[in-house]
């Protein structure tokens, strides 16, 4: 029954149309959660607080870092506020939990030497380098994810106002 309401919840989410990458590791969240659950002999609707943080446990045993915990965790509370819309469970404890706070280090700039090196790196006298160059110019000029760049098509592109679509 558990696969069964992930694989419904996935499907959902391909209908609000979000991304691959994104889908992938909700599913792969998931399916940490649920052998969790298997493991721990619980019912989707046994995940109470204490087995929040007895799950936050388990994650750290597989050793997963803090930022990918808080990952699983954000993935879990969606996935049970699918299957309380739903009326697929009457409770969800995790919907109240408060979820950790990660602290992120931002990476440090590059200086404008650096930007321009890697700029002027492609051999645009190539169809290859030609192209390289397109990638990080585009990559620099919106600050796009490489992940959401090999996703766009020729038709997210609108030449006359000057516009990329970006899915992500």
């Amino acid at each position: 029954m558990k696969q069964n309401y992930l694989s419904d919840y996935i499907d959902e989410l391909r209908a609000k149309d979000k991304s691959e990458n994104t889908i992938d590791a909700y599913r792969r969240d998931l399916i940490h959660h649920i052998s969790f659950l298997e493991e721990e002999k619980l019912s989707l609707e046994d995940f109470n607080e204490i087995e929040v943080s007895n799950f936050i446990g388990y994650l750290l045993d597989l050793n997963m870092s803090r930022a990918t915990i808080a990952r699983h965790l954000v993935s879990v509370r969606n996935f049970y506020k699918y299957l309380r819309k739903k009326n697929k469970i009457r409770e969800a404890p995790i919907l109240y939990f408060e979820l950790p706070e990660i602290k992120r280090n931002l990476p440090e700039p590059l200086s404008v030497e650096e930007v321009e090196e890697i700029l002027a790196a492609p051999d645009i006298s190539t169809l290859k380098g030609k192209r390289d160059k397109a990638i990080l110019e585009v990559l620099y000029a919106t600050g796009i994810k490489a992940s959401e760049l090999i996703e766009l098509r020729y038709r997210d592109l609108d030449m006359v106002r000057g516009n990329l679509s970006v899915k992500g």
